[in-house]
């Protein structure tokens, strides 16, 4: 009667004390983004409207369509409202070590922009360092005006 409980615990302890591969924890990663017309009033929801949105990785000079069937957010970005204001809300496909990353922003076939994203991996974890919007910087980690708010980024968008 001994001997099987003395296995049962031997076979639990040595399953618990096995280092388990830790994988990184993608940190505040997701890019949100208002486009807003010259006047500042916001524009994201007409833009969607008219020319709906497709997002592309580029990777290794090749446009890789964002699809995650398995994803409440199966085209790499979802939308929400706030203060009236349609916000897109960005999900890059991540993996681990990744440094820097580029996304297309397709509105129709004329009008690609680009995001070009920078994160910083600390141990397990990994966050978003910078935003540069069609090369211009929109958003850096290490500035005073960002620390402590939402990052919804807005973008000045003329014409489409």
């Amino acid at each position: 009667m001994i001997y099987p409980i003395i296995v049962v615990a031997t076979t639990i302890f040595i399953s618990c004390s096995k280092e388990k591969d830790i994988s990184s924890k993608f940190i505040d990663i997701n890019i949100d983004i208002d486009f807003v017309d010259n006047k500042g009033e916001s524009i994201t929801k007409q833009l969607l409207d008219q020319n709906g949105l497709t997002l592309f990785e580029y990777k290794e000079n090749n446009k890789i369509p964002i699809f995650k069937p398995n994803l409440d957010a199966k085209n790499g970005y979802t939308t929400y409202t706030t203060n009236n204001n349609t916000i897109i809300r960005i999900f890059p496909p991540l993996s681990e070590g990744l440094k820097n990353q580029k996304i297309l922003l397709q509105f129709n076939e004329n009008t690609i922009d680009t995001l070009d994203l920078s994160y910083i991996n600390s141990g397990n974890s990994m966050y978003c360092k910078s935003v540069l919007y069609n090369s211009s910087l929109v958003w850096d980690v290490s500035s005073e005006e960002y620390r402590n708010k939402d990052r919804i980024i807005k973008i000045v968008k003329s014409e489409i």
